[in-house]
């Protein structure tokens, strides 16, 4: 994700018949402008990279069954888990003729019924609902996608956990911009709770997509909130007198929720501790905070938090950095007004003790993608935290502050606020517990509940599709648990210079079906070819890889291939060969490869 021109994409709003409403900068009067030019539009925003959860190990099949949000959440999960050193297992079934199958790779069977999944979205499956609204439906070979109702269902929580295997509680949160920092605060209810013994909490949002992005930004335009600016340093300005409107932006967030005991008996070390958190309604505006009331909670949660761990306000505010949730929406009204009186409420005097950070200048708005809960924890782990982007001219008004320039230090403690539409409140404490990637407790105590969950008498860790896996081996062999990329590039601050020329919109992938339909039908040459192709594209379609199938495998007793999956691979080799169709042809007579 980064800030860029949006290029010729900015020429959609004015296909809208959009009305913006303009905001006076002292008065904070509102009048409504019709947008008939592009320099009255969006034309920054936060965009994502190139993607392939193929890299991720995740089966084709199942991910065209999923809307973006589904996909970018599903990488950020396995991101965490290797990052939290919780590996994925190979599993097996029985065949009919009693040979071990191999299945998907997922958690040790010990704790799939004590791991939970949130997810957190504030959008979820509109991409795919606008895209399918425009196609009609279309699946790519002219008939309506039988998908269509898992593409815009929220169902990222239930199909990461499908896909890891986790049977605990499951849910997803939509609290705006705040969903993340919500499911943060449930998943540690459920913990506390006895539900279950860790939760995986994911979030995702992507509304700066080539489909989206207009309706998206043409919403925040009318509501007066969106930046139409061109140059970023003039534009993305949190805490900085300039602001006057947010960039919207995109993203992906994880993070592993556990029990200490659970943590202790894996032999980790956590990144950090949670301490406490708030979630509340303000009953107050769609789109406005209510300043008095984030005040009172802050300073309730600060001070709940402080008595339970034995420490003042004050020691709180000099060891902690504040991790900011500051859109540079315009300073009547703002963001920033009501976190700082937060701030004040809960430190008092000392609150100008307290660094205060925030990562919107580099990302944009990520909607309910809480990236700063990631960040923020990370923070405290490498002891380093992003500066405060393309500040100039602090708000004066906002009164003595400390704004990160980039601070590097032994910060103990983070305070974590993000607010969204309708009133949404959900506020974090967290504890630094890790230093750096020594993260291993003990050795011994993690090598036996490997062996232990496994049931491997040698260990073999590796990274393979992105992901911890184990497998059995001659002899253990273990890997440090340390982050795919670099601290300092995951905090975001390695931030490359940002695009200020136009860019191309991201290019749709085009079905592997177009492909085939223009492809001439191949001769069959022999059995062993034909064959061959069969056990490749059965290998497409469910994840496994060539070696692991053998043509005495049942399709669905086995291998779990439905008859949709079924009448799948049959229609490619039908395609592939150029053979009619035979009515008198039933699959279920054969029912092995």
């Amino acid at each position: 994700n980064r800030i860029s021109h949006i290029g010729d994409r900015a020429k959609a709003f004015l296909e809208m018949g959009l009305v913006r409403l303009v905001k006076d900068a002292e008065t904070g009067t509102g009048t409504f402008l019709p947008v008939v030019e592009l320099d009255q539009v969006i034309r920054l925003a936060g965009v994502k990279g190139s993607l392939d959860l193929g890299e991720y190990g995740v089966p084709a099949n199942m991910v065209g069954a999923m809307d973006i949000t589904t996909k970018l959440a599903f990488a950020a999960g396995i991101e965490a888990l290797r990052d939290a050193g919780i590996p994925l297992v190979r599993t097996y079934k029985m065949s009919a003729s009693g040979k071990r199958v191999p299945q998907a790779w997922q958690l040790p069977e010990a704790m799939r019924d004590t791991t939970g999944v949130i997810m957190g979205s504030a959008f979820p499956g509109y991409d795919q609902l606008v895209d399918k609204l425009k196609s009609g439906g279309d699946d790519g070979e002219g008939h309506f996608d039988r998908r269509f109702l898992f593409q815009i269902l929220s169902m990222s929580h239930s199909q990461f956990a499908q896909f890891i295997g986790a049977r605990g509680p499951n849910t997803a949160v939509n609290a705006a911009c705040a969903s993340t920092t919500q499911a943060v605060a449930m998943a540690d209810d459920w913990i506390r709770l006895g539900r279950c013994e860790r939760v995986i909490v994911i979030g995702a949002d992507d509304v700066t997509s080539e489909d989206l992005l207009p309706w998206i930004g043409s919403g925040f335009m009318a509501a007066g909130a969106a930046s139409t600016g061109d140059v970023v340093e003039e534009v993305a300005l949190p805490f900085d007198a300039r602001r006057h409107g947010l960039v919207l932006g995109m993203g992906a967030v994880a993070l592993v929720m556990e029990t200490e005991s659970s943590c202790r008996a894996r032999g980790v070390v956590p990144v950090a501790e949670h301490l406490g958190s708030t979630i509340v309604n303000s009953a107050f505006h769609g789109t406005r905070l209510n300043t008095d009331h984030i005040a009172e909670n802050v300073k309730r949660l600060v001070g709940q938090v402080c008595m339970d761990n034995g420490i003042t306000p004050e020691e709180l505010a000099r060891n902690a950095f504040f991790m900011s949730h500051e859109t540079y929406t315009p300073a009547r009204g703002g963001s920033a007004a009501a976190e700082i009186a937060a701030l004040r409420a809960a430190f008092g005097d000392a609150s100008t003790e307290i660094t205060i950070t925030n990562t919107k200048g580099y990302t944009g708005h990520a909607m309910g993608a809480g990236i700063e809960d990631t960040v923020a924890v990370k923070s405290l782990q490498y002891g380093i935290v992003p500066p405060v982007a393309n500040l100039q001219q602090p708000d004066q008004e906002l009164g003595d502050l400390t704004l990160s320039r980039g601070e590097r230090r032994d910060y103990r403690y983070a305070v974590r606020l993000a607010a969204g539409f309708g009133s949404q409140l959900a506020v974090s404490i967290w504890k630094q517990m890790a230093r750096g990637d020594d993260r291993v407790r003990d050795p011994d105590v993690r090598a036996a509940w490997m062996h232990e969950v496994t049931g491997y008498k040698h260990v073999i860790e590796e990274i393979d599709s992105r992901t911890l896996r184990v497998r059995e081996g001659d002899a253990d062999r273990f890997l440090p648990i340390v982050p795919d990329v670099s601290p300092i590039k995951a905090l975001g601050l390695d931030v490359p210079d940002v695009v200020t020329e136009p860019g191309a919109p991201p290019r749709k992938n085009t079905p592997p079906s177009s492909a085939r339909a223009s492809a001439s039908p191949v001769k069959a040459s022999s059995y062993d070819a034909v064959l061959a192709d069969l056990v490749a594209v059965v290998a497409e379609k469910t994840g496994y890889e060539t070696d692991e199938l053998e043509i005495d495998f049942e399709l669905e007793a086995d291998l779990g291939i439905d008859t949709v999956k079924q009448a799948e691979i049959l229609s490619e080799l039908t395609d592939k060969y150029g053979l009619e169709r035979d009515d008198d042809f039933r699959i279920a007579d054969y029912p092995t490869i």
